[in-house]
């Protein structure tokens, strides 16, 4: 296995050594009971699998959905069982209980459950005066598991299994490989582990069977079929319905113009995610969350999807249009699904578009949408319940800054407002000549046209670009040019679609709001 050391060696001195050395740690607090908890597919299995196998320790693994009878009192009486048999091995043992979840949820109306809750937490009791048996269990649902299994004395330890982070999909990757005889460049293993954020050891094993069965020749792997097998797997913590994990992929190169805002995006953003141990060693708390808001068009999204791609972060969106649901609590059950999945597939940036639709300002004239104020309260708790250290960053845009909750602008939450201004003459230039780079253009005079294009957005500049180049077809469909009167035709055609109005309200809000 690789990528599991730090967990490893922590499983290793909690159930190994207590139990290969008993009268060391009979004076001792040596653990009853460990609960394994991650992301699915994340190796919890493996890793206790690997740990017996090593060091010499007999594994009874049970499947605890397997435990379910249709008799009364069935489930309780194959649970016994278990209990005896692991009581009954006179060598060090580990009884582990995967999926415990499933036989120990939360208290709640089902008697059945109810009373295997019970038999389980007794059964565990009874064991402490055994040294030779450890219990050992697992779960990717750990709110879902009931209180009483995790207090002291019972499951009292516990492990988290983390996403790998990019040195550890490494790892992970080149052990697959040696594992199934498949022989890749060391430089493309370094570079597909940085393309696969989000990904658990499961996703990576598909991803290396992927690549593969993509391969030409089956024994030589290129960068090819590495990004050829990354479109066709998706890591687990993206395959839910709940939010977009999809989004195409631009470079800074390709953001005309900003460039002051892309600083701010950069620092606020990128940089938490790429360069963490930067701002440990300065002991500077990474931002939570980044507001951004401007004019419709002027690339509020772009920008993300740009800081996204740089940092190889993972990606998760949803607009207000999709949070929204006529279920009761549904919506408020999309948020914390949604963060969730964020903090599964970290480093993670979080973009909640039509950030003001969210969560508009709670007044009287509101107080009657009772989905939209369950949205903030969840908001709220979820952002509140981000560590600086987890790895995930909360963006969201809006085009009405002042429709916002101030709850979410203190810092803290959303730490950071970015403003992203209508493009100038020089900003205009810079996103003319990034649309029309792989244009085939003739005799254009593109400064001028940035000159006379005051008040149009990012997306009016494409508008205007595309308009040019359908006027060239209409001319002549077999045209290899597009000249300066197709652009002349295309800006009567085309106009902008900021206000001056609008103008004047983002900068007198930036100039009252930033920092």
């Amino acid at each position: 296995m690789g990528g599991v050391d730090e967990a490893y060696n922590k499983l290793k001195e909690l159930v190994v050594y207590p139990l290969q050395h008993p009268q060391v740690f009979a004076q001792l607090c040596a653990p009853r009971g460990i609960l394994l908890h991650g992301p699915p597919g994340c190796g919890k299995s493996s890793i206790v699998q690997q740990l017996c196998a090593e060091n010499g320790l007999f594994l009874i693994p049970v499947t605890c959905s397997d435990l379910s009878s249709s008799d009364p009192g069935g489930s309780e009486e194959k649970l016994r069982n278990i209990f005896k048999e692991s009581l009954s091995v006179s060598s060090p043992t580990v009884l582990f209980l995967d999926v415990v979840d499933s036989i120990c949820p939360k208290r709640g109306g089902q008697t059945h459950t109810n009373r295997l809750i019970t038999c389980l937490t007794g059964l565990i009791d009874d064991v402490h005066t055994n040294r030779n048996l450890t219990i050992m269990a697992a779960t990717n649902r750990l709110e879902d598991v009931d209180p009483s299994l995790r207090r002291p004395g019972r499951l009292d330890r516990e492990v988290h299994l983390y996403a790998p982070n990019c040195h550890q999909r490494e790892e992970i990757i080149k052990a697959i490989c040696e594992e199934i005889e498949l022989y890749t460049d060391l430089e493309d293993v370094k570079q597909v582990a940085e393309m696969t954020p989000g990904y658990v050891g499961a996703d990576l094993n598909l991803l290396c069977r992927e690549a593969l069965y993509l391969s030409l020749d089956r024994c030589q792997l290129t960068v090819k079929e590495w990004k050829a097998a990354i479109g066709r797997v998706r890591p687990s913590a993206m395959r839910e319905s709940t939010g977009s994990g999809e989004f195409r992929r631009v470079s800074w190169d390709e953001v005309g113009g900003l460039e002051e805002a892309r600083m701010y995006i950069r620092r606020s953003v990128e940089w938490p995610l790429k360069h963490p141990e930067a701002f440990e060693r300065l002991n500077v708390p990474r931002p939570k969350g980044v507001l951004i808001y401007g004019p419709p068009g002027c690339g509020k999204s772009l920008l993300v999807r740009a800081a996204a791609t740089s940092c190889t972060a993972s990606f998760l969106s949803i607009s207000a249009a999709e949070l929204f649901s006529p279920f009761v609590g549904d919506s408020e059950k999309m948020v914390s699904d949604l963060f969730r999945r964020a903090r599964q597939a970290v480093p993670a940036i979080l973009f909640l578009d039509e950030l003001d639709a969210m969560v508009g300002g709670r007044t009287n004239a509101n107080h009657g949408r009772t989905a939209q104020l369950g949205v903030v309260a969840a908001l709220l708790q979820e952002m509140d319940g981000i560590s600086s250290s987890q790895g995930v960053v909360v963006v969201g845009a809006t085009n009405r800054p002042d429709k916002i909750d101030g709850a979410l602008l203190r810092p803290g939450r959303f730490d950071s407002l970015v403003h992203i201004p209508h493009p100038d003459v020089t900003a205009r230039l810079a996103v003319l000549q990034s649309l029309c780079r792989k244009m085939p253009l003739k005799e254009v005079d593109l400064k001028n046209l940035a000159e006379r294009t005051q008040l149009f957005s990012g997306a009016d500049l494409e508008s205007l670009t595309k308009e040019a180049a359908l006027g060239a077809l209409e001319e002549d469909l077999s045209a290899f040019e597009i000249l300066q009167r197709h652009f002349e035709q295309a800006l009567a055609k085309v106009p902008p679609s900021i206000t001056l109005e609008q103008a004047d309200f983002y900068r007198d809000y930036a100039s009252g709001k930033r920092k």
